[in-house]
């Protein structure tokens, strides 16, 4: 596959693509969300989080008490189907409107190519995708959905190729969001655990690795994907 568009030619990378680089590195990766929990005075910084950005919807409301709650959002509760499944859907528009519009002021600014030109040498020995796809994988570990959507649209637009992108996807699948997930859901067993709390994490990223890997692997040498 040939790249693209704007992803096909090559310019100079200056100061700005890296700077570009390092904002959106920095808005994926739940960074500003955690340094505006430091102080009163740095609950700005959230609002360069992408997390933060796109919000929650609005409860419902509540019945009087001993007649039952309402639903927490529009989605209702005990949904099933593909009625409870197109209700998700909606539910995803906001973060992938959200993410695409960042992504493509990125480009704009020269951010994808200053990963390929700084990454590209570390991530191609490493997972055998380009250094773009550093974006993607920051954006995994805080959103379910930043990864998977913004790693899509550079397939679309020829950074990467289906073999790298099916790469990329092996590395999602398993613990998706799993900074967010990890630190906020499971932090309630944080208490019961016997062994250093960092010794789970390290493990789910092995293994998110070890998948990408055999999936590198399937496809590189039994299924030949070009």
């Amino acid at each position: 596959m040939t790249n693209s568009g704007n992803f096909g030619s090559k310019p100079k990378v200056g100061i700005k693509a890296y700077l570009a680089l390092i904002f959106i590195i920095i808005f994926f990766s739940g960074a500003m969300s955690e340094l505006s929990k430091m102080s009163d005075n740095l609950s700005w910084l959230k609002a360069f989080d992408f997390i933060t950005l796109c919000g929650s919807f609005g409860n419902l409301g509540t019945l009087e008490e001993g007649c039952g709650t309402l639903a927490g959002n529009f989605q209702g509760m005990d949904g099933t189907g593909a009625r409870q499944a197109f209700l998700v859907a909606v539910g995803l528009i906001p973060a992938i409107m959200l993410a695409l519009g960042t992504i493509k002021v990125a480009e704009n600014l020269g951010a994808l190519d200053a990963a390929g030109k700084l990454l590209t040498p570390i991530l191609r020995p490493f997972m055998g995708v380009p250094g773009e796809a550093a974006i993607s994988l920051v954006g995994s570990l805080q959103s379910t959905d930043a990864g998977p959507i913004t790693s899509h649209d550079m397939f679309n637009s020829g950074v990467l190729t289906e073999k790298e992108l099916m790469i990329l996807t092996a590395f999602f699948y398993s613990g998706g969001g799993l900074l967010v997930n990890y630190f906020a859901l499971g932090g309630a067993l944080v208490a019961f655990l016997e062994i250093p709390i960092m010794i789970p994490l390290v493990v789910i990223l092995v293994s998110k690795y070890a998948g990408s890997a055999l999936v590198r692997f399937l496809v590189g040498r039994v299924i030949k994907l070009d």
